[in-house]
């Protein structure tokens, strides 16, 4: 196992394809919301697109063998990358510093205390804001495998419910800002609880003809769009604001059965997989050419009107440079990964061959 197997690229492999499909869907959505943080379909995916990523997490969810391999497994799928490309960000945000002066830009004690604290509601993430997701998902794995240690289920659920009360109860207190995202890990958790106790779905879900796999997308965006009306203003998983909690509980399961179910419908789509199948690649680096875009006077006009068919337009090509972008940087890992490897190989195969010339 390779300490950079987190940012290298995932050749396209078969699996449970309607899930890659959910997987691909979902981060287009997010690197879309990502360049128009306020437009109408922002405000929409807003609803159910931190959700639906812990919902999948948990669909494809296996007991840990040992406390060592889950370890082992965190910090070189998830740790790592999140370190490295945090630091680079930090270190291209220290370059702009001038540019963020008149904004109150962070110093670098500041910033790297950002980075392993691990809360972007500090307002100490500026760097690279996206980068929580991944803190917040290691906390909800860690105590996910806290709770699977008890063998009755309905203990596990009772464990769900009562950890969920408590991230309610955080939600009202806006001043409480826990490390590593924990108090948003709190009101995630039981979607990565719900993926796991749904697993029976899964293949299920894959053989689903296509009438049905519309019709059960179209009924979720149906359900979502009263929910889009009464409670998308300010909504933020982020920034741990769900407005009314029921209602975004209710919007958050519809918008999963909204994506889920167009990704059975359009499951064969291999290119879609493939970006499924890289998801962290592309959390973890496009926000750098999103961000060229927002800074250049192009975009600065499309921000000023998301909603405009011009910028909507604009928004999905930059969606798919930002994706072009990440697969590429993860291939370059892959490659540098191959070449260490390579070496390492060689030099295994010369050492045995002196030794036998002795």
């Amino acid at each position: 196992m390779s300490i950079i197997d987190g940012m290298c690229l995932s050749p396209y492999k078969k699996r449970i394809t309607w899930i890659d499909a959910a997987r691909g869907l979902s981060i287009l959505i997010i690197v879309y919301a990502h360049i128009y943080d306020v437009s109408l379909v922002s405000d929409f995916v807003h609803l159910f697109h931190v959700p639906i990523f812990f919902v999948l997490s948990g669909l494809v969810w296996k007991k840990a063998e040992s406390v060592k391999k889950f370890a082992l497994k965190t910090i070189n799928n998830l740790v790592i990358p999140y370190l490295f490309v945090g630091i680079i960000s930090i270190a291209l945000y220290m370059l702009m510093g001038a540019s963020f002066k008149s904004k109150g830009a962070l110093s670098l004690t500041e910033c790297i205390m950002g980075l392993f604290y691990a809360d972007s509601r500090t307002g100490l993430m500026t760097w690279n804001r996206p980068l929580w997701f991944i803190p917040c998902l290691i906390a909800v794995r860690i105590i996910w495998e806290l709770i699977a240690l008890m063998k009755s289920k309905k203990l596990r659920a009772a464990a769900v419910l009562l950890i969920w009360a408590a991230g309610i109860t955080l939600s009202m207190l806006p001043q409480i800002k826990l490390p590593l995202q924990g108090e948003v890990a709190l009101n995630m958790l039981p979607f990565y609880a719900f993926g796991v106790f749904a697993q029976d779905i899964r293949e299920k879900a894959e053989k689903l003809p296509l009438w049905k796999c519309l019709a059960v997308s179209a009924a979720g965006f149906a359900a979502c769009i009263p929910i889009y009306i009464f409670n998308s203003e300010n909504l933020s998983v982020q920034n741990n604001h769900y407005n009314n909690y029921v209602l975004f509980t209710v919007g958050a399961v519809c918008g999963c059965i909204f994506v889920c179910g167009m990704a059975a419908a359009v499951k064969n789509l291999r290119l879609l997989q493939f970006i499924g199948q890289n998801t962290l690649c592309i959390l973890l680096w496009h926000k750098f050419p999103v961000l060229v875009f927002q800074i250049t006077g192009f975009g600065k006009k499309c921000l000023a009107s998301p909603d405009k068919p011009l910028s909507i337009a604009a928004g999905i090509a930059v969606m798919a440079a930002a994706v072009g972008c990440s697969i590429l940087a993860a291939f370059v890992f892959s490659l540098i990964k191959k070449a260490v490897s390579n070496h390492g190989y060689k030099k295994g195969n010369y050492e045995q061959q002196r030794r036998k010339t002795r």
